[in-house]
């Protein structure tokens, strides 16, 4: 029942000048709560009307002030626009000023008037837009603007009527424009998030939460889903996904009471939503018992030492990385199995830390009796680059190029040789200048000048030179004060970690499965890995590839199954069909326990031989074993 309505009828139960109406019978002839009555009550006498009231008896009418009642007929100001807006929000309907001028016997400037006050209150770049054409007057937009139109409403009723997400008014209220149903399970699942053991949220962000998961999920009752593409930077799209599992977990709590649908660009409307208006959720507070607690903490320490970061002081990663393992477990341990929306994305940006993270977490895998799936452990790499970008330990590098994205990446690959691989390097074109918010970048390389910006930006040439490479090196370091970088691998770590007897150079055809097998066997027969190393590497290769399109691959085994750390690496002159690529160069990554201080930068060596085609192909013009081991090291001749 709609405040104006309700208002009305309860003028009428109170109006018979002998009877006295307590405030437990109006709330269950009026089907509100006592709040609201005594709301309504209080609306009332500012209206003009007089109540008398009595301790144990109630209330009873005894003014009806007749000038007040035209706040109840359907020609007030106040009902004439909440009609307005309804017909064109709720019902998406067609209106004319010259019919509503008809209907609610006012002039048509009075109606332009109410038109005018729908557009200050509810329209902005973001929402629908108010189309007006020989048609009448109607809104206009894609359900992302539809929406964010209804989330506008909503927050324009809250701070019309002062309304806060413990005041029990703010469900009658909602009523009044939405189905019960709806209004009940959404605000009953924000209030028991405790409850459910799953997040706890700041009290200031659970209105906002509630707005817009009731509009969500009218909208999806009705079959509207979000169409819309999440626009920012790749980067930037990748890390959102930390909030997925969180938005994921709402709408599965909301939807199976309703019995609708959510598809996937829900869940990432909900989760933009929640990582742009910087909702944060820590974990609940839940004893996990000791043995999980010690599984978390050397998960971290094991990052501290590949990453090179101190970690153990940061408790959002503690709370998050609980966040997810525990809930992660029991879908492992049942066979429930989530996708990455953008694991491919993550591969590409974060290869990397990607493979760091499975390292990581191969501790977990055997204690837990799990097994560890690529989408898993891209959510959660999420967490500990989120961890790192909050060290300054990564910097943001955005690429333009107004001849093409080709050209950008062509661009972008010869600055990855350079500068550290957790470096995120954005390929964008010219609009993100205006489009997205810069703030997070630290500089720019262009190939044209870029005006009226504070970022530095470094101009290069389409086809860059080693001039160019230069100047990139000299301002990363001059500008961000960031180490000297070095340009190539690593030259003592491969005099370490590889041996010439584990470089092969094969020219004929051979399968993935063989050359896993002959890799395995040779480290094996040397004593550098158990027997049961090749299973793990056979294990994680159908968990996920671990090529890239470079044409590469670095597959890697259990670290608690490894004796001394090594490298080995194959080429492969006849491409070879991995898991999604064609790959001509190997390299096996066998890291100890004990060397895990030292992985990244193990990690770091290895991919640079596969970061891009002309690597590998500079490899596969080797014409023996020999002119590759020259290519490899350079000139020197390993071990001296």
């Amino acid at each position: 029942m709609k405040a104006l309505q309700r208002q009305k009828k309860l003028l009428e139960c109170c109006a018979n000048n002998d009877t006295y109406k307590n405030v437990e019978s109006l709330s269950s002839i009026l089907q509100a709560s006592k709040r609201t009555i005594f709301n309504d009550i209080k609306v009332l006498e500012e209206k003009g009307y007089v109540f008398d009231k009595k301790p144990g008896l109630g209330i009873r009418l005894i003014d009806n002030c007749n000038s007040a009642k035209d706040d109840f007929n359907c020609y007030s100001l106040e009902y004439r626009r909440n009609q307005i807006i309804v017909d064109l929000l709720f019902n998406g309907k067609t209106i004319t000023y010259e019919s509503l001028a008809l209907k609610y016997q006012v002039s048509e400037s009075s109606i332009q008037t109410d038109i005018t006050f729908v557009k200050e209150n509810l329209i902005d770049g973001k929402t629908v837009k108010l189309v007006s054409d020989e048609k009448g007057t109607r809104f206009e937009g894609k359900e992302e603007e539809w929406q964010r139109t209804f989330i506008r409403f909503n927050e324009f009723i809250f701070k019309q009527r002062i309304i806060q997400f413990y005041n029990p008014e703010i469900l009658d209220v909602m009523k009044e424009y939405y189905p019960k149903e709806v209004v009940d399970i959404c605000y009953k699942t924000i209030r028991s998030f405790k409850d459910y053991n799953l997040y706890d949220v700041a009290d200031y962000y659970l209105l906002n939460v509630f707005n817009v998961i009731m509009v969500m999920c009218y909208r999806m009752q009705l079959d509207f889903h979000h169409d819309a593409e999440y626009k920012a930077f790749e980067s930037d799209q990748i890390m959102s996904l930390m909030y997925y599992m969180i938005a994921k977990d709402i709408l599965d709590l909301i939807t199976v009471p309703l019995n609708i649908n959510y598809y996937e660009k829900d869940i990432r409307f909900l989760l933009s939503y929640l990582n742009a208006n910087k909702i944060i959720f820590s974990a609940t507070k839940v004893q996990y018992g000791k043995d999980f607690e010690e599984i978390i903490r050397e998960i971290v320490r094991r990052m501290e030492q590949c990453a090179g970061v101190y970690l153990s002081d940061d408790d959002v990663l503690y709370q998050n990385l609980s966040m997810h393992i525990v809930p992660m477990i029991y879908r492992l341990k049942n066979n429930m199995y989530i996708t990455n929306p953008m694991l491919e994305e993550i591969k590409k940006q974060y290869r990397i830390m990607f493979d760091l993270t499975w390292l990581c977490m191969s501790s977990l895998k055997e204690k837990m009796n799990i097994n560890l799936t690529d989408d898993e452990v891209g959510f959660l790499m999420l967490h500990f680059q989120n961890a790192l970008e909050k060290k300054k330990s990564s910097k943001r590098i955005l690429v333009i190029c107004p001849n093409g994205i080709t050209t950008s990446n062509m661009i972008a690959n010869q600055i990855r040789r350079i500068l550290p691989p957790l470096d995120i390097i954005e390929v964008a074109s010219m609009d993100v200048i205006e489009k997205f918010d810069l703030g997070s970048i630290d500089f720019i390389v262009s190939t044209i000048p870029i005006k009226n910006i504070t970022i530095p930006v470094i101009v290069v040439s389409s086809i860059m030179n080693e001039n160019d490479l230069a100047d990139i090196e000299r301002v990363y370091r001059s500008k961000l004060v960031m180490p000297k970088l070095d340009t190539k691998c690593d030259k003592a770590i491969l005099k370490d970690y590889l041996q010439s007897s584990n470089i092969f150079y094969h020219k004929g055809k051979i399968s993935k499965e063989d050359i896993i097998k002959k890799i395995c066997s040779n480290l094996s027969k040397d004593g550098i890995v158990s027997e049961k190393f090749e299973c793990s590497v056979f294990e994680r290769e159908v968990k996920g590839g671990t090529d890239i399109i470079s044409g590469g691959a670095i597959p890697h085994g259990a670290v608690t199954l490894v004796n001394k750390t090594q490298l080995a690496m194959w080429v492969n002159i006849e491409p070879v069909k991995w898991t999604k690529y064609k790959v001509h160069v190997v390299i096996m990554f066998a890291l100890s326990e004990k060397d895990m201080k030292n992985s990244k930068k193990i990690l770091e060596t290895a991919f640079s031989f596969i970061h891009s085609k002309d690597k590998v192909e500079e490899l596969i013009l080797a014409k023996n074993k020999k002119e590759l081991e020259k290519i490899i090291f350079e000139g020197e001749q390993n071990g001296k």
